[in-house]
């Protein structure tokens, strides 16, 4: 066995008997609480113990060793410290996991262990260890699965070889690749490469793949962990969890035992502490940032007090508008179809916590549930939504009107100092095309034309000091002037060619002249009606009733002329009837041009 290996077999069994032998015989108080570790890697486990150490002024924590990360993530256990990936499955219920532990809270990302993995010089690539036997450890195994899978292949993809010593293995040819997950200095990479294998590396979108799929393995600086080159290597964050039932206060007093006094973490310094390397990493700066799962309560509490994590949390919104249909300016309401995706990042908000959601100028809306992803850093909650929406539609502009459909979205129980929502052009998509992207192929809007799409931020204030952040997607639509002029100015054109038509009817023909007139003046009275109904009440004239207007007063004068001029053909003055006919002609249609003409310049300026 290489002297060197600090996971040989013989060792292995000391470091575990001597931890089974220090930590096991802790009494646990009755308000104890136990912490999980798998078995078999000496980190973890030395993290464990000094863990336990730290807090134990403020709470037991009795360190169990179990088989595998699975036992350790068992729903409804206390405590259990592993590695992130395993976290996330079984928070999510993935992978070889048999059911979300949807109650899974953070404490504290506690350090990064390394995934070293290296192969013969002529299988240094991924897919050329494709088949190939590999040194991998018991309980790397899970771990590794996820790397094999952002590489495009699986764990049975390749032949995994148990052996306590890799170093003869590789020697004799049984292995053509080892992986391992462990502290940044292991001797066995360090021999490895003395005996030329070469680190297998991600190609850049591979890496850009890895952190795009979501799973909490991070690139990380050798440097950042005291590793000798340049460049990145890829690290899983170690993660101390919880179930959401432990009592707020116990885990706040956990952290502020860890973090205590200051940023960097202190193992302790009595004689009965061990030794953690892995803990040289933690500090309150990156014990919350990011996280596997959403952070436990008492956790967020004291990152909130102390750090990282200070002032509101930011949600950032996404809206795909699918549908608009039944615009309606009368009740002043319009239906919508639309998708809404919110993105957070900050690990004081949970699944629950954001769901609560409010439309706030629906009448009634309805949501569906899409899913709930983890993306590295990001979490994101999506909804398909139906609803009914009010609107404040402004006709009097009408037919030049430009309105306003608007869906704001505010959470009914966190105020601005706790939440806000940030529009996606402003909070990580500065970039997207809001009329390309987010409304959907098919989306009509009947006697209406697109104008413009945008987002908004704003506070709400309710009483005095009650602010709450409220999101708002726009759309402005203007309104086609086609079934304006077919529905009101071609009736009404023709009604006055009616009325005007009677000023060349001879003077003796007194019915056929008021007949064209009071019809057009009675079927315009008729049409206002119908066109009041359709625009419902409002408290100041549109531009159609203006019209309407107009046009009484220039059928009233021909109705007037009318009569005048018989009068004047029955007293026999034939020229001055001739006169008025003339003039009270050209005056009618005057009448209704030149007001129309100064409403529409003022209602266009």
């Amino acid at each position: 066995m290489h002297r060197g290996c600090r996971f040989g077999g013989m060792r292995n069994s000391v470091v575990t008997a001597v931890l089974v032998a220090g930590v096991l015989l802790t009494p646990a108080l009755a308000q104890g609480h136990e912490l999980r570790v798998p078995v078999g890697d000496f980190s973890l486990m030395a993290t464990a113990r000094a863990v336990a150490q730290k807090v134990r002024k403020h709470t037991e924590l009795t360190v169990t060793l179990v088989a595998d990360e699975r036992a350790a993530l068992k729903p409804k256990t206390d405590c259990a410290l592993v590695r992130a990936t395993a976290a996330r499955q079984a928070f999510e219920g993935t992978d070889r996991y048999d059911a979300a532990h949807a109650s899974l809270r953070t404490v504290a990302v506690l350090g990064k262990q390394v995934i070293h993995a290296l192969a013969r010089p002529e299988r240094a690539t991924w897919p050329l260890v494709k088949d190939r036997p590999v040194a991998l450890r018991t309980g790397d195994a899970e771990t590794m699965r996820a790397v094999f899978g952002f590489a495009d292949l699986g764990l049975a993809a390749v032949v995994p070889v148990a052996t306590d010593d890799p170093l003869a293995a590789a020697r004799a040819g049984q292995v053509d690749a080892w992986f391992e997950v462990s502290l940044a200095d292991s001797p066995t990479a360090a021999a490895l490469l003395a005996m030329g294998w070469k680190p297998l590396t991600f190609k850049p979108e591979q890496q850009l793949a890895l952190l795009d799929k979501g799973w909490p393995l991070e690139m990380t600086k050798r440097e950042a962990l005291q590793m000798g080159g340049t460049g990145e290597v890829l690290t899983v964050p170690v993660a101390l969890v919880c179930d959401a039932s432990v009592p707020r206060a116990v885990i706040e007093d956990v952290v502020d035992a860890l973090f205590a006094p200051g940023d960097a973490l202190a193992v302790g310094a009595d004689a009965t502490a061990v030794t953690a390397p892995l803990l040289a990493q933690a500090s309150r700066k990156t014990a919350a940032l990011p996280v596997p799962t959403a952070l436990h309560a008492g956790a967020a509490a004291s990152y909130e007090r102390y750090g990282p994590l200070d002032g509101p949390i930011e949600v950032q919104v996404t809206l795909w508008m699918l549908d608009i249909s039944a615009i309606d300016v009368a009740h002043h309401t319009f239906d919508a179809d639309f998708t809404i995706e919110l993105r957070w990042q900050d690990a004081r908000l949970d699944v629950d916590t954001v769901q609560p959601f409010e439309i706030m100028n629906a009448s009634e809306f309805h949501p569906t549930a899409y899913y709930y992803v983890s993306m590295g850093k990001w979490h994101t909650k999506n909804w398909r939504v139906q609803a009914k929406l009010r609107g404040h539609f402004d006709l009097s502009r009408f037919p030049f009107d430009r309105q306003r459909l608007t869906v704001d979205l505010e959470h009914p129980l966190l105020s601005a100092k706790e939440l806000v929502y940030r529009c996606e052009t402003r909070f990580g998509s500065q970039h997207v095309d809001l009329r390309r992207d987010r409304l959907g192929p098919d989306l009509v809007f009947g006697a209406w034309k697109f104008a413009k799409v945008s987002t908004e931020e704003i506070t709400s204030t309710y009483g005095q000091d009650e602010n709450y952040s409220r999101y708002r997607f726009v759309i402005d639509v203007e309104r086609s002037l086609l079934p304006f002029l077919v529905q009101v100015v071609g009736p009404m054109l023709l009604l006055l060619l009616m009325a005007w038509s009677a000023s060349w009817i001879p003077h003796e023909k007194i019915d056929a002249k008021l007949l064209l007139t009071v019809l057009a003046l009675v079927v315009a009275v008729e049409l206002q009606v119908a066109a009041a109904e359709h625009a419902g009440e409002l408290s100041y004239p549109t531009l159609t009733e203006y019209l309407y207007l107009f046009a009484y007063l220039s059928i009233a004068l021909a109705v007037v002329q009318s009569i005048i001029e018989y009068r004047l053909h029955d007293q026999g003055d034939d020229p001055a009837a001739l006169r008025l006919r003339n003039r009270g002609r050209v005056l009618s249609i005057l009448v209704f041009v030149l007001p129309t003409m100064v409403v529409l310049v003022g209602r266009l300026t």
